[in-house]
């Protein structure tokens, strides 16, 4: 009487938790080894006799023998112990045949890991099947982002690829215009040789004016054409920029949502483990969506690339002129280095926001 007044219902309880958890083991023990037997018979069978073996020599159908025989691939040890097949992993051991087989689906070097992280020995299947699908969805979501940023640096380089073409057609402009002034030039220096020459008779001297007058047309001319190819490049580099900035930031709102996500994810997981790798998924998934930020102010300020274009084919210009003047002679060189020295100045003059002072 004093050994049973000493039962509690707690004690009750895990005894029969106990048993429970011993009557799993064995019916998965068992399944193991029943899905050992039915692979081996069924290497030893003629093709076509296996449906009708199970029938005659087994209680199961096909989809229970394929079940069984699943279990035994994934839980199976490799080396059959001296008491028959036995579970490879002790930490697994206690699940039900139904929980065991839905774990198929997680890979093997994942399974106990994420078996204990969602205690799969004691929840439901239907549970079971809405952690793994939790888990799949994410890690799509994961990967669909992962796309995404690298579908992004790709356009980034696309982008810097049309720029590059363009600063080649602009450069190549530069140059038509430096050859336009160049032949300018010539023509002003013959000019000057036909005024300088001594008069002949039977020889008509061109007029001047005329000659000035064609000369300063066919400069304002090229200038225009340049112009015009100019701002059409210029519209078409804004326009590319502008868009390319809406598609970053809509990749940014994207990845952005992931980092929330799997943050959320991180902060609800059960194990140490599994939070920890959701945390360096999250830390992945904020550096990307930082990535896609410095990305998208590079891309929003499409004066840059512009400024350089320009940059390089003004600097190609007074490399030109400076190699021009290196060639010229007397008067005429003097006057082109007072001309190149004008402009210099009033350049610096504008940069300083004033014109330099007569000290300087």
């Amino acid at each position: 009487m004093n050994e049973i007044s000493t039962r509690t219902p707690e004690i009750i309880g895990a005894e029969i938790r106990d048993i429970t958890a011993q009557v799993r083991r064995v019916a998965l023990g068992a399944a193991i080894e029943i899905g050992h037997r039915l692979n081996e018979a069924k290497e030893l069978l003629p093709h076509g006799e296996w449906g009708e073996w199970l029938s005659r020599e087994t209680e199961f159908s096909q989809r229970q023998a394929q079940r069984m025989m699943q279990l035994y691939d994934a839980y199976g040890a490799a080396q059959i112990g001296i008491f028959g097949a036995e579970i490879n992993a002790t930490a697994l051991s206690d699940l039900s045949i139904t929980n065991a087989l839905l774990l198929v689906a997680i890979p093997e070097n994942e399974r106990e890991e994420f078996s204990a992280a969602v205690d799969a020995e004691h929840i439901s299947s239907r549970e079971l099947e809405d952690a793994i699908r939790e888990r799949d969805e994410l890690k799509k979501q994961l990967e669909a982002e992962r796309n995404a940023g690298e579908g992004a640096a790709l356009t980034i380089a696309e982008l810097q690829e049309k720029a590059q073409e363009a600063e080649k057609k602009r450069d190549a402009a530069a140059l038509q215009a430096q050859t336009l002034c160049e032949t300018s030039d010539k023509l002003r220096a013959e000019l000057d040789e036909i005024r300088n020459r001594p008069i002949e008779v039977a020889v008509q001297e061109p007029d001047p004016g005329e000659l000035q007058t064609a000369i300063e047309d066919a400069v304002e001319e090229a200038r225009l054409e340049l112009k015009a190819a100019s701002d059409k490049e210029l519209a078409a580099a804004r326009a590319a920029a502008e868009k390319e900035k809406a598609a970053l930031t809509s990749k940014l709102e994207k990845a952005e949502k992931v980092a929330e996500t799997a943050k959320k994810a991180a902060e609800a997981a059960k194990s140490d483990d599994t939070e920890e790798k959701l945390k360096a998924e999250v830390t992945a998934a904020q550096a990307e969506a930082e990535r896609l930020k410095k990305q998208l102010a590079m891309a929003s300020n499409a004066n840059v690339p512009i400024f350089q274009v320009h940059f390089r084919a003004a600097q190609d210009g007074f490399n030109k002129m400076f190699a021009i003047l290196a060639e010229a002679e007397g008067e005429t060189g003097s006057k082109l280095e007072t001309a190149l020295r004008s402009l210099l100045q009033a350049e610096l003059d504008r940069l300083n926001g004033g014109p330099a002072n007569a000290a300087d």
